[in-house]
């Protein structure tokens, strides 16, 4: 919920799909590709780290970046992995990294889009 508010304060939407399984990653990352989704993000949880490879194959395929709040999202294929050892920080500098990326493909020059 606290991405979801982070991010409609910014100005985005937020759509997310709900996965049981990580076998449920494809169906939900293709899903939200058809609807033109801009970017995935996806969060350090464990179910989140099952299906991140997952996730990362669909958004290479549809050439949406994926954004993940662990460092070593980017060894299993994240575009932009980001965080430290504190969660609460980690998401903070991902959510900076996605908006800095979706404020950029539409030629805003600051986070607001004001500039």
């Amino acid at each position: 919920r606290q991405i979801a508010i982070a991010a409609e304060s910014e100005g985005l939407t937020f759509v997310s799909e709900r996965v049981n399984s990580a076998s449920d990653f494809r169906a939900a990352a293709n899903g939200l590709a058809a609807r033109g989704v801009e970017t995935f993000l996806a969060p350090n949880d464990s179910l989140s780290v099952q299906g991140l490879p997952i996730l990362a194959g669909v958004a290479a395929t549809h050439g949406i970046p994926l954004y993940h709040s662990d460092p070593t999202g980017i060894l299993e294929g994240a575009t932009v992995a980001a965080g430290f050892f504190r969660w609460y920080d980690q998401g903070l500098d991902v959510g900076t990294l996605v908006v800095a990326r979706l404020a950029g493909m539409h030629g805003r020059t600051d986070r607001r889009g004001t500039g």
